[in-house]
């Protein structure tokens, strides 16, 4: 799952060859920085990220969701895309809105969907959708709330963000290293979801959300 590839892709960081920061990688359980290790492009992804989003908005720098950025989450990203059609098995509802972000997924639910979520991620999960598909998948950058009344969704999926709609909702979270993940949510400006009932995935957890009623 996305936290721990940030886990492991931390000690591939400039920022943790330099050991600034000590507290922040010593969260991680991570000693002084030894030989240089052999790092995978996904734990150099995670790097990335370590060095030019997570730690400068750790230390209050303004970060920014450039391309690079996406390219890395994109790449760490990946093996949550694997685990998307036994996501599918618990999400009863259909159709069901994508939010995307931190995460770049959404196009192999194997439900009817509309993905929304920051402009520059989007535009990176629309480039999947060139492959036929027996699902009825748009993208749209509206309002949620306005998308589920349009589209007629029913529920909505997300990974660490707590989706932006009052709809019953399925988040994606972590076993391990949670707080990395609530860190590239606020980092991107996304509140994290912290509540709701715990499903086990392969490697992830689930949360699943009920919408709180409104009493007049």
């Amino acid at each position: 799952m996305i936290c721990e590839y940030l886990a492991r892709g931390a000690v591939c960081s400039q920022a943790y060859r330099r050991w600034s920061r000590p507290e922040f990688f010593k969260r991680l359980g991570l000693p002084p920085p030894g030989p240089a290790p052999r790092c995978t492009e996904v734990e150099e992804a995670a790097a990335y990220l370590v060095d030019h989003l997570l730690l400068p908005f750790y230390e209050g720098r303004e970060v920014a969701l450039t391309p690079e950025v996406v390219s890395a989450l994109e790449a760490i990203s990946a093996p949550l895309q694997a685990l998307e059609g036994e996501l599918s098995a618990y999400v009863p509802e259909d159709p069901v809105m994508v939010y995307t972000g931190p995460c770049v997924f959404g196009t192999r639910m194997r439900k009817n969907a509309v993905i929304t979520g920051p402009r520059p991620i989007i535009e990176r999960v629309g480039e999947y959708l060139q492959a036929p598909s027996h699902h009825f998948v748009v993208i749209d950058e509206g309002e949620p709330e306005e998308l589920a009344e349009k589209y007629g969704v029913q529920a909505v999926v997300s990974c660490i963000a707590a989706p932006p709609a009052p709809l019953k909702s399925y988040v994606l979270t972590c076993w391990e290293n949670q707080w990395l993940g609530e860190l590239l949510s606020r980092a991107l400006g996304m509140p994290s979801a912290t509540e709701g009932i715990a499903a086990p995935l392969r490697h992830a957890k689930l949360l699943i959300q009920h919408p709180r009623k409104k009493f007049k």
